[in-house]
């Protein structure tokens, strides 16, 4: 293996994403929420707190300043009032009333921004953004509240109930409002890897929301927020290419099943065969029948799954399983799932009946830089090939007779339809549908006898035939 160094340089775009916990100043200037009555006095402050969490990326344009896009959603729970002081009288007692006119609220908020990124000193940087702010959702609670005296007097209610709370109202203000906020925070970053790729980043900032957060009560709010997230810098590292054909990397690859709820190490998968005779019957502008023979292999355990472990693999770009016996035609793209691979028994099944062997073929693109350019070569790892054996443990015989439409369809042409099908059979034992209108058309032909979607395995039998389109199975078995 040989090793070659190019000219080296830095990307320094980078990914951040975090959390910020936030407390807000209220300002306002409103007496109720969709016309409801506080007793005519204005609600002026208040205070709150939100969680956020929030996603942005920055694309490095000239030394010290990128420039980049994000997204924060956030959650606000807070209370905006005001109080008034009143002389009143208690049981022929006065008193210096005081009340509390306020409206609690639980709002959702979501903030899309352009960053402006400049970097102070060596891992400090100075962080200006310009956000469009919109209103997802508010919940609110308004009420009227005698403070004092504290431990006497109260409001009779309509129902004619004693309460300290009066003009209680709770709601939802629907729809979605859109307005501007402004902000500025410090950022630095702690490397958690030697390459300086991977950075934890608190942050500390201020905004100000520009705008009714309301329509028509002049309620708008400051921020200060905490916030602690993490950064991946794209190849800021530098960088060496490599001209060889192989790498040192291990792949282990074993198939596990899924068991009675258990996932069970081996290879050897288990399925039934059904025989088909068909009777289908198409229904669009008229109905069109023909008889079909066909044979399906359904797996007795739902799933497949490939558990793997890498060894010295740091970045996969894709996998594919492919067999030895033809790789081409049988090769299919995976996703990796937590160590698994997940992957339908049905699709080996129906390929396969004899024991037959597996490769796991990861395709890695290796960077290549040179100068201020890079490119990508392709470069592909297999594993060591694994065996699969088929067992057909049950042979079933389907008589079915399925009828299908798309769309909306009159219902007393399905009705005859049905009807000319279902009057000539003698041994029904079940019906499947997935229409609504298919089932409340079988119900005019009761019949004690059937039982109707008693399982799956019928309609995962036809499930080509059944594919995105209303049916009723009628089967004779």
């Amino acid at each position: 293996m040989s090793v070659s160094s190019l000219h080296s340089f830095e990307f320094e775009n980078k990914l951040n994403i975090g959390v910020d916990r936030s407390y807000q100043w209220h300002s306002s200037d409103f007496r109720s929420i969709d016309s409801i009555p506080t007793c005519c006095f204005n609600i002026e402050e208040g205070l709150s707190n939100s969680l956020a969490f929030y996603l942005n990326y920055k694309v490095k344009v000239f030394d010290n300043l990128s420039v980049g896009l994000g997204f924060n959603y956030m959650n606000m729970k807070g209370k905006v009032n005001s109080f008034k002081n009143e002389a009143i009288s208690i049981d022929g007692v006065d008193y210096d009333g005081k009340f509390e006119y306020a409206v609690e609220q639980n709002s959702t908020l979501m903030n899309y921004s352009i960053i402006f990124d400049y970097k102070v000193y060596k891992e400090l940087y100075f962080n200006l953004n310009f956000a469009l702010s919109n209103l997802n959702n508010m919940e609110y609670y308004q009420y009227e509240k005698l403070v004092n005296p504290s431990n006497r007097g109260y409001f009779i209610q309509a129902d004619s109930s004693k309460s300290r709370l009066n003009n209680e109202f709770r709601g939802d203000i629907g729809g979605s409002s859109i307005n501007y906020l402004i902000g500025a925070s410090l950022i630095y970053e702690f490397p958690l890897n030697e390459k300086g790729s991977i950075n934890l980043t608190p942050s500390l900032g201020y905004s100000v929301y520009l705008g009714e957060l309301v329509e028509n009560t002049d309620w708008s709010f400051s921020n200060l927020n905490l916030g602690l997230g993490i950064n991946y810098y794209f190849h800021k590292d530098t960088i060496k290419a490599t001209n060889e054909l192989n790498i040192d990397k291990t792949l282990l690859l074993a198939p596990i099943v899924l068991s009675k709820g258990k996932e069970v190490l081996r290879n050897e998968l288990e399925y039934s065969t059904y025989d088909v005779e068909l009777d289908l019957i198409t229904i669009g502008l008229t109905a069109k029948d023909k008889r079909v023979n066909f044979r399906r292999k359904i797996g007795v355990d739902d799933s497949l799954r490939l558990y793997y472990k890498f060894g010295k693999f740091n970045e996969i770009i894709n996998l594919e399983l492919i067999s030895q016996e033809n790789e081409d035609k049988e090769s299919k793209n995976l996703a990796l799932n937590k160590e698994r691979i997940d992957f339908l028994v049905n699709d080996l099944i129906n390929k396969f009946q004899e024991k037959v062997s597996f490769n796991l073929r990861i395709k890695d693109k290796q960077r290549i830089y040179s100068k201020n350019a890079y490119s990508y070569v392709d470069k592909f790892y297999y594993s060591e090939p694994i065996s699969i054996k088929f067992n057909e443990i049950d042979k079933k015989e389907l008589k079915l007779t399925l009828i299908n439409w798309k769309g909306s369809l009159d219902e007393g042409a399905l009705f005859e339809t049905i009807k000319s099908k279902l009057i000539s059979k003698e041994n029904i034992k079940s019906v499947y549908s997935n229409s609504e209108l298919g089932l409340k058309t079988l119900q005019y032909l009761d019949n004690a006898r059937i039982n109707y979607n008693p399982d799956e395995v019928i309609p995962k039998v036809l499930n080509e035939l059944i594919k995105e389109s209303n049916y009723i199975i009628i089967n004779e078995n």
